[in-house]
This record gives structure tokens, sequence and C-alpha cells, in this order.
């Protein structure tokens, strides 16, 4: 049996996706599916949260127990919210429930219920957007405080500091629900497979491991939404690009930043790196070679919740952290692999190595590129573009991205 579990802020999209999910014939369970007592104790209080959490998993393992085991396999319920909302919306301690529930799923998994949650990340300011247009049409949702910006921000900065199995970044309005679910289904598919079929060919895609489900389901949903949901860049074609062309001779005053390439060593950042890589030697063209230094991989590695830090990433919640967020310079905050252990990464800082104030680089937008006389036009115009390249059987995907 899979679970699936959607969340993101309030304005995100959850209900909307659901009524998708439902037309199409799925087990929905929304907020209302637990039966939670009444106690004098405010609901909010760590107490009922662990109540909460609790019937959360009695309800699920009621659903498992009630289904016949021949139909187990392949039923699969999509919940709005997850237990892990219990860990933001406790007034104090509610960081003591994410480990136990982290246990009490992974409990259940080893008995053939997956549970997965998902996390909808909208792009601030279109969440803003969305969330003032809904007030206009409801403003009794003020009383439930989503009518403040400063409320907003900090469920936003609860949800990026998690971990999350799926995550759908959402940057324009026009990324439709039956967009979002034909993917969700589309990995659905994947993890059923894959969950109970082991010893058979799981992929077309080589991967360096395929002892967890998790990676993989996460892994096919955000290479569906990198290609479907991001804006990708149409150049108006050039008839006089020429044969040959290197972006170090056409701008020598960023040769060495250009031809500067750095080792991730013992981590698997390249996505990091291909980010930080494109965007230093961007702010160096564009600025004529004002800022001239290299741009931190090792915040981005650290600070961008989004990703998985040595675990891998995925480009386009990159660049949207970069817009978000930005990254520092290298000599702020320089690359340790050689304090890599298991994956472990460095905290995110609060200031430079040497105490002093961190100084962001932001990307004002960014963009996938399409087709060869496309990328082509990019670098020749614009200068360097990240790319990801995935390994199949027979050929390879390749992915470009631009930023401005």
């Amino acid at each position: 049996m899979i679970v699936l579990c959607l969340e993101g802020c309030h304005g995100s999209g959850k209900s909307t996706i659901l009524k998708e999910f439902q037309k199409r014939g799925f087990n929905v369970l929304d907020e209302a599916f637990l039966d939670m007592p009444s106690f004098e104790l405010h609901p909010q209080t760590l107490t009922m949260e662990f109540v909460w959490v609790a019937h959360w998993f009695t309800r699920i393992l009621r659903l498992h127990t009630e289904c016949p085991p021949s139909k187990r396999d392949s039923m699969v319920y999509i919940a709005d919210r997850s237990p892990y909302s219990a860990c933001f919306y406790a007034r104090t301690g509610g960081e003591l429930l994410g480990p136990v529930i982290q246990k009490q799923i992974k409990e259940l998994t080893s008995n053939g219920i997956y549970i997965f949650a998902a996390l909808l990340n909208v792009e601030k300011k279109l969440l803003w957007k969305r969330i003032s247009d809904r007030l206009a049409r409801e403003p009794y949702r003020k009383k439930f405080n989503e009518g403040s910006r400063e409320w907003m921000e900090k469920t936003y900065k609860f949800y990026e500091s998690q971990t999350w199995n799926l995550i759908v970044p959402i940057c324009r309005e026009d990324i439709s629900p039956k967009i979002i679910v034909d993917c969700l289904i589309k990995n659905l598919q994947s993890a059923l497979g894959t969950t109970h079929s082991k010893d058979e060919e799981e992929s077309d895609i080589i991967e360096d491991s395929k002892s967890s489900v998790l990676p993989e389901f996460s892994k096919i949903l955000l290479d569906d939404i990198e290609v479907r949901g991001l804006p990708v860049l149409q150049d108006a074609l050039r008839n006089d690009l020429p044969t040959d062309f290197e972006v170090a001779d056409q701008w020598p005053e960023c040769a060495d930043r250009v031809n500067h390439i750095r080792d991730q060593g013992n981590c698997g950042s390249c996505w990091a790196h291909g980010a930080a890589e494109a965007l230093t030697d961007r702010f160096c063209i564009n600025s004529e070679a004002a800022v001239n230094e290299d741009l931190s991989v090792e915040y981005i590695v650290s600070c961008d919740k989004t990703n998985m830090g040595c675990d891998g990433g995925n480009l386009g919640l990159a660049w949207m952290y970069l817009k978000n967020q930005g990254t520092v310079p290298d000599a702020c905050f320089p690359y340790a692999d050689e304090t890599y252990n298991d994956g472990d990464v460095p905290a995110c800082p609060s200031t430079c190595d040497d105490g002093s104030a961190l100084t962001h680089y932001q990307v004002s937008s960014y963009h996938g590129v399409s087709g060869v006389d496309n990328i082509m036009t990019q670098l020749y115009e614009n200068g360097s573009l990240e790319l990801a390249f995935y390994v199949f059987k027979k050929c390879l995907l390749i992915i470009l991205f631009s930023v401005s």
C-alpha cells in the first residue's frame, strides 16, 4: 500500500490537486479523515499534536487491515498533509516529533505500507499572490493568520528546512494541476513496480544505488517537472554563429573564472557545482569583470534544503534557490570535501568563515534551453550554461539551464 501525502504552505494548491486526483478515481484522504477526540487542551499543544499523529497512523493501519491482502500491493491513497505537519503546528516541542515520525514510517515500510511526503514548493512571490487572491474571495481566512506575510514566511521557512521524498517546484501560475498529477501518477506507478520487484529491472536510468525506493521515486518526478514545468527559453535563431567558439576567448577578462574547473570530491554535488560555476561566469561576464571571484558551491550544498546535499540534487530546484536566496563568495564559505563523512555536509552558516557578514549573489530569472541552435545562441550571446545528462542504456537525455 502506498500513501502519498501532499504538503505545502497555505495557498500552495493542495486542495486543487486533491480534487484532480479524486476526479481520476483515486482514494483521497482529506484533513477530516481523522476521528480526533476533543479535550480541554489546546489542539496545538505538543500533547494534542502527538495524539493527532497517533490517530493519523491508526487510520492508515486500519485502512491497510481492512483492505483484502490480494489488493494491498496496488492500493494507493492520496492524503492532505503528512504526520510531519504536527512538527510545525505544535506551539512548542514540535521538533521532538520528527524523529519519532521517521521511525514510525520506517516500521510501516517494513510491513508493506509506503508513505511518501511530497512538498508543493511554490515560489514565494507567486505564493503570496495566491494567498492575497484567496483572502479577497474568502476574508474569513484571516482568523487563521493567512493574511500575514510574516506567517507565510514562517511556514515557508519550516517547509524549506525539512527533507521531503518529493519536491514539486512551482514557479509559474500556468503549471496546471493536471501536469502535476500526471507526473505524480507516473511516479506512483514506478514506485509500485520497484517496491515489489527488486530483483527485476527497475528502470533504464543507471543509478549508483537501487537500495531505496525513495530516491528513485523522487528523481523521476523531478526530472519530469524539470522538463515540463519550468520555463523553456526559445531564442531567435541566428545565421551568423561561428563554427568554433570558446566562452573564455569571447570574454578574456573572465577567462580565469571560465577555465576554473572545480573538483566535487567525495560528494554527489555536481548539481551545485554546475550551478555555482555557471553563475560565477555569468556574474563576471555581465559585470565586465567587476565581479570576478568564484561563488560558493558549499553554501548551496549546505543551505539548499530542497535538494539532497551530497546525495544528489535537481537543477531546477538549485536555480530556484539561487533566485530566492542566492549564494556567497567561495572565499566566505569554501568547499569542504575533506570534512564529508557518509554524505554529511557542514551546517548552513550565518556568517563567513572569518566571522564577517554574508554577501549574497542572486539571479533574477532562470529557464531551460531547448534545442542545439538555442544552446549555441545562449553560449554565444551570454556565456556559460549548466547542463545535466541522464544516462540511459541506449541514449543520453541532456537538460540545460540558463540564467539572467
